[in-house]
C-alpha cells in the first residue's frame, strides 16, 4: 500500500529521520519496511535514553536528590525497554524449529517480562530512602541540591521537551505501521517527561530550603516506576498465559470466513497469539450436499480470506450444517443478498445465514458487514426492504438481520 503524508507528518526532524533511515518509507505494508520503522524508533530512543539517563544519574548522585536519581533508573528502564524490543524483533525473525514450530514470536514477551520485575525491584528499592528524606533524614549532599539547582532545572525542562517530542515521534511512527509496541513506548517516553517536570518541582523545593519535598517526588517517581512494573507484568503473564480474544476480534473473523460462499455458520473461534503472528482455529458449517472436493475448496477460501482480510493463519475445521430440508430457501436468500450488495454500495457482504421454520411461519437470521457510521435507520432500512423481496419470493417470512461494521471496508460478495 501506497500511503502518502498526512497532516504534514514527514516534516521537520521526524520527516528527516524516516527519508534518511527507512528506504521506501511509505511501503508501510513490507516487513522489511516496517522492521526500519521499528529499528529507527529504537535506536533513537536508546541513544536519547542513554544520554539523558546518564546526566540525571551523574547529577543524582552529585546533588544527593533522591528523585533525580530515580528518574535516571527510569529513563535507563526506558532504554531497556526499546533494546528488548529491538533483539526480540531479530528473535522473532529466526524461523521455526523443531522445539519452536511456531516461531519464537513471544520472545518480546519475556524480555518485557523480565524488565517488568526489575522496575518492580528497583521502585521498592529507591521508595525506602525517599522516605526516610520525607521524614528528615537529608542524607549525604543533601544541601547539594540548592547549589546544582540553577543547572539542573533548566536542564530537565529541556530533557522535558526531548522526551515529549520522542513520545509523539514514537506515536507517529507507531500508528503508521500499527505497531503496539511503539505505541507503548511513546506511553513510556511521556511518562519519564512528567517525571522530569517531578524532579523541577523537587529542586524549586530546595531552592526555599524545603529538601523534605524531594522525599515526596522521590516517592512519586518510584511509584511511576512500580506501576509501569506491575502493569507490564499483569499484560505479558496474561499474554503469555493465552489471554481471549477480544469481542471486536472475534466478529472480525467470524466476518471475515462467513463472507465466503457456501459457508452456512461460524464457530469455536479460538485464537492462539505468538507474538509475531496468530493463528485462528475456527470451525465453518457447509450444506451436508457438498462434495468433499468442494468442502475443500470452501475451507481454502475461507483460510485465504481470514489471511488476506486480518493477517492471521487460520485452521479451519468442516461441519455439517443441517437445514432441515431449506437447502432450496437457503440458496434463495443468498442469491437475494448478492443481488443486495450489487445495488446497495454500504453493503459490504453477508454470513451466518440460518433459515428455520415454525408451524406458523419460516424464519430467516442473517449477518450484514456494513460500512462503518451506517446510521441505524439506513438498517432498518435494508432490513424493511429484504423482507419485503423475501415475502415476495417464498411467502410469509420473518426477518432478522445483524448489521456489523466492516473494519476493513473491504467489498466483499459473498
Amino acid at each position: 500500500m501506497d500511503m502518502e503524508p498526512e497532516h504534514g507528518e514527514w516534516k521537520g526532524l521526524t520527516g528527516w529521520l524516516v527519508r534518511r533511515f527507512v528506504q521506501d518509507f511509505r511501503q508501510v505494508e513490507n516487513p522489511a519496511v516496517r522492521h526500519a520503522y521499528v529499528r529507527l524508533e529504537c535506536w533513537v530512543s536508546i541513544i536519547g535514553n542513554l544520554f539523558q539517563g546518564g546526566m540525571k544519574l551523574v547529577l543524582g548522585l552529585m546533588s544527593g536528590s533522591i528523585a533525580l536519581t530515580a528518574d535516571a533508573v527510569h529513563t535507563f528502564g526506558d532504554m531497556v525497554s526499546s533494546m528488548i524490543l529491538l533483539v526480540s524483533m531479530r528473535v522473532a525473525a529466526l524461523p521455526p524449529d523443531p522445539k519452536h514450530p511456531h516461531g519464537h514470536g513471544r520472545a518480546e514477551a519475556l524480555g518485557t517480562l523480565a524488565l517488568a520485575v526489575l522496575l518492580i525491584v528497583t521502585a521498592v528499592e529507591f521508595a525506602h530512602p525517599a522516605f526516610h528524606r520525607l521524614v528528615g533524614e537529608n542524607g549525604p549532599n543533601a544541601g547539594s541540591m540548592q547549589a546544582l539547582g540553577w543547572f539542573v532545572i533548566p536542564m530537565m525542562l529541556v530533557f522535558w521537551w526531548f522526551k515529549e517530542w520522542m513520545a509523539r515521534f514514537s506515536l507517529k511512527l507507531g500508528r503508521r505501521i500499527g505497531s503496539d509496541g511503539l505505541i507503548g513506548d511513546a506511553q513510556h517516553h511521556r511518562s519519564d517527561a512528567l517525571t522530569n517536570l517531578i524532579v523541577v518541582a523537587s529542586f524549586v523545593g530546595a531552592r526555599f530550603q524545603m529538601t523534605w519535598l524531594d522525599g515526596v517526588f522521590g516517592l512519586a517517581v518510584a511509584g511511576f516506576i512500580g506501576w509501569a512494573g506491575i502493569y507490564l507484568t499483569w499484560n505479558m503473564v496474561s499474554r503469555l498465559m493465552g489471554e481471549a480474544p477480544s469481542d471486536d476480534m472475534v466478529t472480525r473473523i467470524l466476518a471475515a470466513a462467513g463472507s465466503v460462499r457456501g459457508v452456512r455458520g461460524v464457530h469455536g473461534v479460538q485464537v492462539h497469539d505468538y507474538g509475531n503472528h496468530k493463528v485462528v482455529s475456527l470451525h465453518v458449517e457447509v450444506a451436508g450436499a457438498l462434495h468433499t472436493d468442494e468442502s475443500h475448496r470452501v475451507a481454502t477460501l475461507v483460510e485465504d480470506s481470514v489471511f488476506r482480510r486480518l493477517g492471521y493463519s487460520a485452521v479451519v475445521h468442516m461441519e455439517v450444517k443441517s437445514t432441515s430440508g431449506h437447502e432450496d430457501r437457503t440458496a434463495m436468500v443468498e442469491a437475494i443478498l448478492k443481488d443486495l450488495v450489487e445495488r446497495e454500495p454500504e453493503v459490504m457482504g453477508f454470513h451466518a445465514i440460518h433459515v428455520t421454520a415454525s408451524d406458523r411461519q419460516l424464519a430467516v437470521d442473517l449477518h450484514l458487514t456494513v460500512a462503518p457510521g451506517l446510521a441505524v435507520e439506513s438498517c432498518h432500512r435494508i432490513e424493511h426492504e429484504l423482507t419485503e423481496r423475501m415475502m415476495a419470493r417464498m411467502g410469509t417470512v420473518k426477518v432478522n438481520v445483524h448489521c456489523e461494521p466492516d473494519r476493513k471496508t473491504d467489498r466483499t460478495a459473498s
